[in-house]
């Protein structure tokens, strides 16, 4: 994900996708990443575990909103579908936007440089969860009839099942899916539309701002909606 600097005024987002599948994940994605330690634990994975945020945020959006259980050949796919995009071009930009960073003070023109990379990282965040969406959209589509919506035991369920496949499908050990678990929760709980339910982190109430492709929390880490 892009950085963490607290909330991005509108116009530093992209306007929302077309594609009415790639908006809703987009929204859910910028609802979830904003709950109570969503965005520090997203940070944690993509930095200390080299994790994809937006696979890991999709999983969570086809759990909690459409009650969608992956399998393991699905997940690899839908990673090995965007991992070039992300390692040839996210990936490149990210670094040079952290890079710029360091250059915000010096000049008027660094600064111009570091914001115009920050948005252009989350347009290419943007962009892969607009081909997750469809991929994701298609395994729906193939899968079983479930109920829709699903009840808010099933999203989070299904949720906290598709972050445990995973880290079966990227190695992350097995203790990755118990360390989910406040995860799947928080994503069962925008998906019901529970704007006052505590995120992953939540002891005091105070959300930390973010958005995903920034990894958007407070202070000024990076992230990368959307693995740095």
């Amino acid at each position: 994900m892009a950085e963490v600097s607290g909330p991005p005024p509108d116009s530093a987002l992209p306007a929302p996708p077309d594609d009415p599948g790639a908006a809703a994940f987009w929204a859910f994605s910028l609802a979830l990443y904003g709950r109570p330690g969503v965005a520090e634990l997203c940070l944690t994975l993509q930095d200390e575990a080299g994790v994809d945020v937006n696979p890991l945020l999709l999983c969570c959006w086809l759990g909690a909103e459409r009650g969608v259980r992956l399998g393991d050949r699905a997940l690899a796919d839908l990673l090995a579908a965007t991992e070039a995009w992300r390692r040839e071009v996210v990936i490149p930009v990210r670094t040079a936007r952290r890079r710029a960073r360091d250059w915000r003070d010096r000049s008027a023109g660094g600064a111009a440089a570091y914001a115009a990379l920050k948005r252009t990282e989350l347009i290419l965040e943007q962009a892969e969860q607009g081909d997750l969406a469809r991929l994701g959209a298609a395994l729906d589509a193939a899968g079983e009839p479930r109920r829709s919506p699903p009840t808010a035991v099933e999203a989070r369920a299904a949720a906290r099942h598709n972050l445990g496949v995973y880290g079966r499908v990227a190695g992350l050990g097995p203790g990755f899916a118990e360390a989910m678990v406040p995860l799947a929760r928080a994503a069962a709980n925008v998906a019901a539309g529970d704007a006052s339910a505590p995120g992953p982190g939540d002891a005091s109430g105070d959300a930390p701002d973010g958005k995903p492709g920034d990894g958007s929390a407070g202070g000024d880490r990076d992230a990368g909606a959307a693995g740095d």
